[in-house]
């Protein structure tokens, strides 16, 4: 894995160095509405070059007057694959059960839809390039699809996406008497072709492609071309295993509260005699990984850590490190101990104000306030 990763930053830092420098003025800033989030992510994508992608978007909020200096473009794809994650949203579907989503099935699709999917596969690549892992949700079969193509899926690649087929289809395998199979009474999918011992290969094989393909073939294409946006990039990630490749676009499957911990530095003095360092780290070593996803997108932007499982920002101060300080309220100023204010999170340069709390239970409730208030962002 090491050695994989290193060779795609080497690829993605020569790809970096020949695009256009990220244009802080107002000319150069590409606008996007909050309340119309996914249409508009849409509209300034679909209209983006190859050459365009390659290069530093600059962007701003309507009505903000925030400086992109990497955070509101963090905020973008994060929370425009949040909302396009909604299966509401008519995009993406999850199995019953399933907790993990593919394109919608559909007899067939419009040009329009076409359009849409080969321009969330823009989006998925430009995210990678700019090394944004986005919100986890995509089923591992469809970075199977991307990597391998049709062959590439296999019983196994049902596991997440529809667990109940799965184990079907497993149990089937498995029944080596050819009477338990007859009483089965299975065929195949869309067909009245019955299921006997010689043929339940082929069985399993029809059953994979018609959960996982089948008629969403059509959206996993254009998904595919949308990110062949960035010919060398995605040629590259074809050449890896497809959970490194789910990793390295979504992130790590399990986001570690130790590593988020190592990345955070307190303010010298800020705190002195208050013990909220502390109740931090305990909050974070107690969240669930919905939480822990919550407070990454409140104060840096990005929903989960690197692939490797670090966290990369030369803009902060220091370095790489999500900087704490306290509340700038007068309580806190004077460490009075009655502020009543929310943690507040600047999101470009990874800060983080607290107000001065003394139980975990406290810091606790304001956190899920300022999460829920703030659209699981920091202010910029």
């Amino acid at each position: 894995m090491g050695a994989a990763l290193q060779s795609l930053d080497e690829k993605i830092d020569k790809l970096r160095s020949t695009g256009r420098q990220r244009t802080r003025t107002r000319h150069g800033k590409k606008k996007l509405e909050r309340q119309n989030l996914v249409d508009t992510v849409m509209t300034l994508f679909e209209n983006l070059s190859p050459r365009d992608l390659v290069g530093e978007l600059a962007i701003v909020f309507d009505g903000e007057e925030a400086i992109d200096a990497g955070g509101v473009s963090n905020e973008m794809y994060t929370q425009f694959f949040l909302a396009l994650f909604d299966c509401e949203m008519g995009y993406f579907e999850a199995s019953a059960g399933g907790h993990t989503l593919l394109p919608i099935a559909a007899q067939s699709y419009s040009k329009k839809q076409l359009k849409g999917y080969e321009t969330i596969g823009k989006v998925m690549i430009k995210a990678v390039l700019d090394r944004i892992p986005i919100p986890r949700g995509l089923s591992q079969a469809f970075f199977c699809f991307l990597c391998g193509g049709e062959s590439s899926l296999t019983p196994e690649s049902l596991k997440e996406y529809d667990h109940t087929v799965f184990n079907s289809v497993s149990f089937v395998l498995e029944a080596e008497d050819p009477e338990l199979i007859e009483a089965m009474c299975l065929t195949f999918p869309e067909s009245e072709r019955e299921v006997t011992h010689e043929n339940v290969q082929e069985f399993v094989a029809a059953m994979v492609h018609n959960v996982l393909l089948g008629s969403r073939q059509g959206a996993m294409e254009a998904m595919c071309k949308g990110m062949a946006s960035i010919g060398s990039l995605h040629d590259h990630l074809r050449t890896l295993r497809p959970p490194l490749v789910q990793g390295i676009v979504c992130g790590p499957e399990h986001i570690s509260a130790a590593k988020i911990v190592e990345h955070i530095h307190f303010a010298d003095a800020e705190f002195e005699g208050s013990e909220v360092p502390h109740l931090l780290r305990q909050l974070l070593t107690e969240w669930s990984q919905e939480q822990l996803s919550h407070f990454l997108s409140f104060t840096t932007g990005v929903a989960n850590l690197q692939p490797d499982g670090s966290m990369n920002n030369a803009e902060a101060n220091p370095p790489d490190k999500i900087k704490v300080m306290k509340c700038l309220c007068a309580a806190c100023k004077c460490s009075s101990g009655q502020c009543q204010q929310l943690p507040v999170a600047s999101t470009c340069f990874w800060t983080l104000r607290l107000p001065l709390c003394d139980s975990a239970e406290v810091l606790d409730k304001r956190f899920k306030l300022a999460f829920e208030w703030g659209g699981g962002f920091g202010d910029l």
